[in-house]
């Protein structure tokens, strides 16, 4: 069953998997201090990344995942957003893509949210602010279309909500029901050209996933598959259309130096 860790060549099936792969990600990450605690930040040479959550008694509590791309676009974040449910390290943002393009009262292309896994490195910032961001799609759903006439005839024939070959609808923005009052989460409908695909090994794991490059209206996402969900492989040029989890990274804030010693903080949090 594919999952965001899987969408990066984690496999994960259980919760003694996600220890045994804190306890490694631990011995090769780098620790960035916050006052709540610290992030454990660790890149594999594939672009998969996991920031683990470790608080001030030195005890492993959270985790998560991201994808590190080429693909750098510029927003207008409006605000921090920290939900009930959320870890005390999670939280998302609210921003506009390209807002550049301001017109009919909005203050970009669109709007829509990602969920950051560095968020505490940021949420007391002074926002809005015009800010470059790097944004991961996970893919939850993705069809593959090797041309234009094949997404048309597929539209043609009732397969899911009409798309241009190039759009974003942020549909985690907008309840599903018109009663509902649930929390907005950071989750799009896509579809967009290919403009690079490849199949990439996570060197931890030796898990292959796919790293897509996504041209869709206003904005270029990198995006990242579970090898289950694809029928077809991806090449560039061709077009996708899915629905995908958003996670972003702030790109102007410097990270800091690592520190060393940290294997202590998993070992403390098992006893």
């Amino acid at each position: 069953m594919a999952s965001h860790l899987s969408s990066i060549g984690f496999p994960v099936q259980n919760e003694q998997d996600l220890y045994s792969l804190a306890e490694k990600v631990t011995q090769k990450a780098k620790p960035i201090e916050i006052n709540q605690g610290f992030y454990l930040y660790y890149q594999d040479p594939s672009g998969a990344a996991i920031w683990l959550h470790a608080d001030q008694q030195q005890q492993i509590s959270g985790m998560n995942p991201h994808f590190v791309g080429p693909s750098i676009m510029t927003v207008k974040i409006v605000r921090s957003l920290h939900k009930e449910k959320d870890h005390p390290f999670e939280g998302s943002f609210f921003a506009w893509v390209a807002p550049e393009e301001e017109r009919d009262h909005q203050e970009g292309a669109y709007p829509f949210l990602f969920d950051a896994p560095d968020f505490l490195r940021h949420s007391h910032a002074s926002y809005p602010a015009t800010l470059q961001v790097q944004v991961a799609a996970f893919a939850h759903e993705i069809d593959v279309y090797p041309t234009e006439e094949a997404f048309a005839q597929k539209r043609k024939v009732g397969d899911g909500p009409e798309m241009a070959p190039e759009s974003f609808i942020p549909a985690g923005l907008f309840p599903a029901d018109a009663e509902e009052t649930s929390s907005p989460t950071a989750h799009a409908l896509i579809s967009g050209h290919v403009l690079d695909a490849q199949k990439r090994t996570n060197q931890l794991t030796g898990k292959s996933f796919w790293w897509l490059q996504i041209q869709t209206y206003a904005a270029v996402y990198d995006a990242v598959v579970d090898p289950v969900l694809l029928r077809t492989e991806p090449k560039p040029g061709f077009l996708v259309k899915g629905s995908f989890w958003l996670s972003g990274m702030i790109m102007d804030q410097a990270s800091e130096p690592p520190r060393t010693g940290f294997l202590r903080l998993l070992r403390k949090g098992r006893s």
